[in-house]
């Protein structure tokens, strides 16, 4: 995640893996682009992964969990690139 000089989201990216037979492209930066990245757009942005992973079934947990940890783990990795983000604006600006 990118920020702006004033704080919204430039630009953001999000790739998933262990969630298929490859890693997944959350496609986040469109609906991010622009706004400022409160924990309310981030969950929004997150939820797409919901309908892109292809989990299997096995002994770590259900497709549908592992789903579900998807939109989790997506949208903590978005918050935390989020206040890097913010981290490295505030010390270089």
């Amino acid at each position: 995640v990118s920020l702006d000089a004033r704080g919204a989201v430039a630009d953001a990216a999000l790739v998933l893996g262990a969630v298929g037979a490859t890693p997944v492209v959350v496609p986040v930066a469109a609906s991010l682009a622009g706004s400022l990245p409160h924990a309310r757009a981030l969950a929004a942005a997150a939820e797409a992964a919901r309908d892109l992973v292809d989990p299997l079934d096995d002994g770590r947990g259900s497709a549908g969990y592992k789903r579900d940890m998807a939109v989790v783990f997506g949208r903590r990795a978005l918050a935390l690139a989020v206040q890097r983000s913010r981290a490295l604006t505030t010390t270089s600006g």
